[in-house]
């Protein structure tokens, strides 16, 4: 009887295994597809990610930046030519750095003045010495876009001298009056691998969905076919061609607005089948037999090595895992060993996974306890808290509670961590609490003078920024002065729209060695914050000049600066630009 139900279930299997061959090879043939458009999306992704890092190359360098700026002001009576002759060769000097042209065909700057500088490299050759702007078809497209950059389909090289060849483009109009374009050209064919393709895949990449970019059919009708496909919004589609069965998948960048469309027909999938139907078949009965024989033989016989492995994972939790006892226990079965030592090696990485997690738990709530800690600073605590009570002592005046309400001002703005980053307007509120401790500290003998453009009243700095550099200057500025002790605040705009933030005494000054040290630590912490997460203030120890620079960077990044340094007479400034154009959804970019 179990002979004559083994043999009845072998069959069933087997006929089952032979119908579904058809729809296995469609899959199989399904999968081959979505591999070819996803490498060949990749290929066009790299390739547009080059042009990008080129383009940004040109934004990130100041001198180029510079130059770029001058030109706009081409004809302007303000400038002088010397000006503006200068900025011509050091962009024309720029543009020919060697990785400006190693993995593009061409990197070119042009404006409406009719000025154009190329990138130089052998495959390119000479350019056009004059243009007009106006017959350039993409422009228009571009020029609605400023900021941003856009894909240029296939065209006929604009600016060859003598070779011409079709070139696609990431066209970028720079972002202001008059500073013209940045244009980045591969030829066509650039970083398309055409021996990666299998024979019978018919693959088309689309452009903004409907410039094509590369197609290896050469059937333009079934080239329609396939872009009629990429505008259906489906992934995978299996339809008729002039009555051949197609199947086709999509697959798209839409950040970019690439599409990679292969097609191919379902006949090739099932002539691999026929080729291998035999061969198939048989194996499939032989594998279905051996199969049922086998599991009644050893059924029983992996029964209970399964209940132990399950008894061992149900008792495996977050809060079970930490006591957990992990030993082997000796199968006969080596599948079986080997997911025992598998189960194990988890085990023990999750628990060490959570050792780490309660351990950086730790480590952060006692970062969060040494920043409240060093909000204040103890000796100026305890120095107020001594005139406090000599006050009490020998005026009886109302000058106590003054300076007991400043000190609870200053002490709740500095302790409260519900913001790390705050208007300026209320960092000097915060500020004016501490300059009143002072004062009464020095009386007469120290003056704060602050002055701050209107305009300047909104943009963000972290909390007890100015603090840090006030207290700066009254720690080491004026260990030698017995003078009247200045301290200025002033904060405008210059006339290049920058944000000008400054802070200098009458003190003594850096000297040379403390200034190589300050530049020397900024450039490290400026090297570790690039590959930092965003919550990184904790990891931030001290209350000098380098913490305060670096929680400037962490909040501006490369749109600020921050100089230090010594004036004509010898005392110190410290002074810190931002970009005026900067605004809060681009803080953390």
């Amino acid at each position: 009887m179990l002979l004559l139900l083994t043999l009845l279930a072998t069959l069933l299997l087997t006929a089952i295994s032979i119908y579904s061959v058809s729809d296995h090879s469609k899959l199989q043939l399904t999968q081959a597809m979505g591999q070819v458009a996803n490498n060949k999306l990749g290929q066009v992704s790299a390739q547009y990610n080059v042009m990008e890092d080129s383009i940004q190359f040109i934004l990130s360098n100041p001198e180029m930046l510079q130059s770029i700026t001058a030109l706009s002001h081409e004809g302007d009576p303000h400038y002088s030519t010397d000006y503006i002759n200068t900025a011509k060769k050091s962009l024309a000097r720029e543009m020919r750095l060697n990785y400006l042209g190693q993995n593009v065909y061409r990197v070119l700057y042009y404006n409406e003045f009719g000025q154009v500088y190329s990138s130089s490299n052998a495959q390119t050759g000479r350019i056009v010495e004059s243009f007009d702007l106006t017959k350039i078809p993409y422009i228009t497209s571009t020029n609605k876009k400023p900021g941003k950059n856009i894909l240029v389909a296939p065209h006929t090289d604009n600016w060859g001298y003598s070779e011409k060849p079709m070139v696609y483009s990431v066209v970028k109009k720079i972002h202001g009056e008059n500073l013209g374009y940045l244009e980045v050209q591969n030829k066509q064919d650039h970083g398309m691998n055409m021996t990666d393709i299998p024979q019978g895949f018919f693959v088309t990449i689309l452009l903004n969905g409907k410039d094509i970019l590369f197609t290896n059919a050469t059937d333009s009708d079934f080239v329609k076919y396939q872009t009629s496909m990429a505008a259906s919004g489906n992934s995978a589609i299996e339809n008729s061609y002039q009555g051949d069965r197609k199947r086709t998948v999509i697959s798209r960048d839409k950040k970019r607005d690439v599409c990679i469309v292969v097609s191919c027909s379902e006949e090739i999938a099932l002539l691999s089948y026929l080729k291998l139907s035999p061969v198939f078949i048989g194996s499939i009965l032989l594998f279905i037999i051996c199969s049922i024989l086998l599991l009644l033989l050893v059924i029983r016989r992996f029964l209970r090595p399964l209940s132990l492995i399950q008894g061992m994972i149900e008792q495996t939790s977050l809060e079970t895992i930490p006591d957990l006892e992990l030993h082997y226990h000796n199968y006969d079965s080596e599948e079986f060993v080997h997911i025992q030592k598998a189960y194990i090696r988890m085990a023990q990485r999750l628990r060490e996974a959570i050792s780490k997690e309660n351990s950086a738990e730790f480590l952060r709530l006692q970062a969060q306890f040494d920043m409240l800690q060093a909000q204040v600073n103890p000796h100026f605590i305890y120095n107020v808290l001594n005139i406090i009570s000599a006050q009490a002592v020998a005026e009886n005046s109302e000058e106590i509670c003054d300076t007991c309400s400043e000190l609870a001002e200053m002490l709740r703005y500095s302790t409260d961590t519900t913001e790390r980053y705050v208007p300026l307007k209320k960092e000097i509120e915060g500020l004016e609490h501490y300059i009143y401790l002072l004062q009464a500290r020095w009386q007469d003998k120290i003056v704060f003078e602050i002055s701050i453009v209107e305009d300047m009243q909104s943009i963000l700095v972290p909390k007890m920024f100015l603090q840090q550099l006030i207290e700066n200057c009254v720690s080491h500025a004026f260990t030698q002065i017995k003078d009247i002790r200045e301290v200025v605040v002033k904060g405008h705009i210059n006339e290049e729209g920058y944000y000008i933030l400054e802070v200098f005494d009458n003190g003594v000054g850096f000297s040379e060695e403390s200034l190589v040290q300050l530049q020397k630590a900024f450039d490290r912490v400026k090297g570790k914050l690039k590959n930092l997460d965003h919550n990184i203030e904790d990891k931030i120890g001290g209350m000098g000049l380098k913490n305060a620079y670096a929680r400037l960077y962490i909040l501006y990044g490369t749109y600020m600066h921050m100089y230090i340094g010594n004036n004509e007479k010898g005392s110190a400034f410290i002074k810190v630009i931002f970009r005026k154009s900067l605004d809060d959804s681009k803080i953390h970019d």
